[in-house]
């Protein structure tokens, strides 16, 4: 299932993208921003779910541990979009004109490939493929092993409520997207600092966490009280949607006939989607989908001038757009899966597995208390 997940969450931001260029929208994309956050939701989700199922080969507590798990993360995230990044600069699509503010092409191109250009606000949204998730994705994997041990320490309920309130604090002080005429101390154009976001992939941690403890880890009142916070931290609509059937879904998590339906009901979509051809190849390639496209975006759609001013195109031209720039995209994809994204994983896993350190007397198994 994460894997469709995955798959609709990059669709759904080429398919936002391409309405843009094309000046159509549908109904059904409301923000691109919202497959983002189910992107940070799923992330949040795999990396405690991973985290946990290598607790005894990798303990926690050791920071050996943590080091290895930077290392895969970055091979995971930096050979491709290294790539990439070289590859929009080779076409002159990147950087943007340089003016009083922007820095050099050095000095870009250092923050880029440091993933810290999101601290600074005026170079968050700086260049034309949306890497500014990716300086919001590297923040998290820094902060993870303390925010897993912050879990374990607290209980999922007090975590989430410190995450949600966090969250709502960093709101009121820095503002983003359309905040701009808001009296903020701070503006950035894209929420590139994790405390913004933090509420989010603290939705996927939760999850895991009843995944791998049940249902028991849910009953805490500070749910309750982090639903409002939550609700005000929310920047779209149907995020509200999305909080409203998510705390009903705890609500009546633990009664056991419903909890049924629902294992019953998952189990039965779960089924329904390993059917589904090309589903894997799709996940793997949901990466370079979401990097890319807008680089064929601007080369298919800008260059050839398929616009029509304020009148707007068709349903028929947009969709032709889509299914171009979405078939070129998948394309270009796995082949840069294939030859950049799968090498850099394997190396990450290897410099992983060759980093051995001495036990130390805190990693002992500890006796029951």
């Amino acid at each position: 299932m994460i894997d469709v997940i995955r798959v609709l969450a990059a669709w759904m931001v080429v398919a936002w993208h391409t309405g843009g260029a094309v000046n159509y929208r549908l109904p059904i994309f409301s923000s691109a921003s919202i497959a983002v956050d189910v992107f940070m939701n799923v992330s949040g989700f795999l990396m405690l779910y991973l985290f946990w199922e290598r607790r005894h080969k990798e303990p926690w507590e050791r920071p050996s541990t943590w080091f290895k798990f930077y290392v895969r993360r970055f091979f995971r995230i930096a050979p491709l979009y290294y790539v990439v990044l070289l590859g929009v600069i080779a076409l002159r699509l990147a950087p943007p004109p340089e003016n009083g503010v922007s820095p050099s092409l050095w000095q870009w191109l250092l923050l880029r490939f440091s993933f810290l250009f999101g601290f600074i606000p005026h170079l968050s949204d700086h260049c034309l493929i949306p890497d500014w998730s990716l300086t919001l994705e590297m923040q998290f994997y820094c902060c993870f092993p303390f925010l897993a041990l912050a879990l374990r320490r607290l209980g999922a309920g007090l975590f989430f409520f410190c995450c949600v309130v966090l969250s709502g604090l960093s709101g009121l002080a820095v503002g983003y997207y359309h905040d701009a005429a808001r009296n903020h101390l701070w503006y950035f154009p894209q929420p590139t600092i994790l405390p913004l976001k933090l509420h989010i992939f603290a939705v996927g941690m939760v999850i895991a966490t009843a995944v791998i403890d049940g249902s028991t880890s849910m009953k805490s009142k500070w749910f309750l009280a982090a639903l409002p916070v939550y609700l005000l931290t929310c920047k779209e609509n149907f995020l509200w949607l999305m909080a409203a059937v998510y705390w009903s879904a705890y609500a009546i998590y633990g009664q056991s006939r419903v909890r049924s339906y629902l294992l019953r009901s998952v189990e039965m979509v779960n089924r329904a989607l390993r059917g589904l051809p090309w589903r894997q190849k799709l996940a793997e390639c949901s990466y370079g989908t979401y990097l890319i496209h807008s680089v064929f975006i601007v080369l298919l759609l800008d260059r050839f001038r398929w616009r029509s001013g304020n009148r707007g195109n068709s349903l028929g031209q947009y969709l032709l757009a889509l299914v171009v720039v979405l078939g070129l995209t998948t394309l270009t994809s796995w082949i840069l899966h294939e030859w950049i994204e799968k090498p850099g994983i394997d190396l990450g896993r290897r410099i992983a597995q060759r980093l051995r350190y001495p036990p130390q007397a805190s990693d002992a198994p500890r006796a029951p208390q």
